[in-house]
């Protein structure tokens, strides 16, 4: 199999829908293109858009024309487009000039407040009407697109995954309690997961908590810290390109998100033997079971927060054990790069 990938995502999301495509025997060559190369990946090659691509209307315009190009050069046996605008669009553009089949893959959720109706709506429906499959991030998205119509059969749920074989359960140096790897936004709440820790160490003040990441909020988040009077408990370890040794310092990861698609991030703590609490957004529920996987940070509020943490604090070692060793199953069978592999597998089967 050769196959054509349109894409610009980050170079983590890249690695985490690439490298199991690229590493399975029946693929030949993946070809992504793309405004710059990132990370070398074997079997994985870049191809150049020209530089005019960088002003926005002639990417528009010439992304789909040289993917259409590439995909007869190279004689591609399909086409994929992450994201759906604008990627999906260049995909199925592309498709309808070379002749080749393309696959749309959903990498977030925003696609689905698109309205039905108007034009992008009636092209979306287009799109995933003429695509062979459509990838989801997981059910929740795979019940929207049932609803637009979309035929099950078509639809796969396939997103990013994880090298279970690099976060495993490992000694851990506990330093911090809980920690957060993500971006340092708004649609974190991470000054919301401040609150919630900050009514937790009122009757726990023995307790840490580390974050992991760099974003706009990161200024706002220190002061914050610095009015809750945590410095000595909140700890700040800005981006880190390699977050094992980090999740290894703590028992608990945390996410409070307003929004999520699948997070790479819930996947690696769970695969590594950190107990997840989480919002339930999104997809996040097919990661967490209460009581089983995870634990839901039932209210989106501080208090909410409070009540998850205390519960994950409250839980004895027996109860914790069971908890890690089924998030771990989880991961392995359904959201690593072999899992992944074995997805693959089907689709090619029905594109042979």
């Amino acid at each position: 199999m050769k196959v054509l990938v349109s894409a610009n995502m980050g170079p983590g999301t890249l690695r985490a829908k690439i490298v199991p495509l690229a590493g399975m025997t029946e693929v030949e060559q993946v070809y992504i293109l793309r405004k710059k190369p990132a990370d070398s990946i074997d079997k994985v090659s870049y191809l150049k858009l020209p530089s005019l691509s960088r002003f926005a209307i002639f990417h528009l315009i010439l992304h789909p024309i040289y993917l259409a190009f590439y995909a007869r050069k190279y004689k591609v046996d399909f086409i994929i487009g992450y994201h759906f605008i604008p990627y999906a669009f260049f995909a199925h553009l592309a498709s309808k000039l070379s002749g080749k089949p393309f696959i749309v893959a959903q990498t977030g959720l925003l696609i689905q407040n698109t309205s039905p109706k108007g034009i992008k709506g009636r092209w979306l429906k287009r799109i995933t009407r003429e695509a062979k499959f459509l990838f989801t991030p997981g059910q929740e998205s795979r019940m929207f697109w049932e609803q637009w119509g979309v035929s099950a059969n078509k639809i796969k749920t396939l997103h990013s995954t994880i090298d279970t074989s690099l976060f495993q359960k490992a000694e851990r140096n506990q330093t911090f309690d809980f920690i957060f790897v993500g971006r340092l936004n708004p649609i974190k709440q991470i000054e919301l997961i401040l609150e919630g820790f900050y009514k937790v160490t009122r009757n726990r003040p023995e307790l840490r908590f580390l974050i992991v990441g760099s974003g706009p909020l990161e200024m706002n988040l220190k002061r914050r810290v610095e009015q809750l009077g945590l410095e000595s408990s909140v700890k700040f370890a800005g981006f880190q390109a390699d977050v094992k040794p980090f999740l290894d310092m703590a028992s608990f990861f945390i996410m409070a998100s307003k929004s999520e698609g699948l997070p790479c991030a819930i996947m690696e703590a769970m695969s590594n033997g950190n107990i997840v609490l989480s919002t339930m957004v999104g997809n996040i529920p097919d990661l967490i079971v209460e009581n089983t996987t995870g634990i839901p940070i039932k209210q989106s509020s501080a208090d909410g927060i409070e009540q998850a943490m205390n519960k994950a604090l409250d839980m004895d070692e027996s109860e914790r054990t069971k908890m890690i060793n089924k998030g771990r199953l989880l991961i392995e069978n359904h959201h690593s790069f072999l899992s992944a592999q074995n997805k693959w597998r089907e689709v090619f089967k029905s594109l042979s």
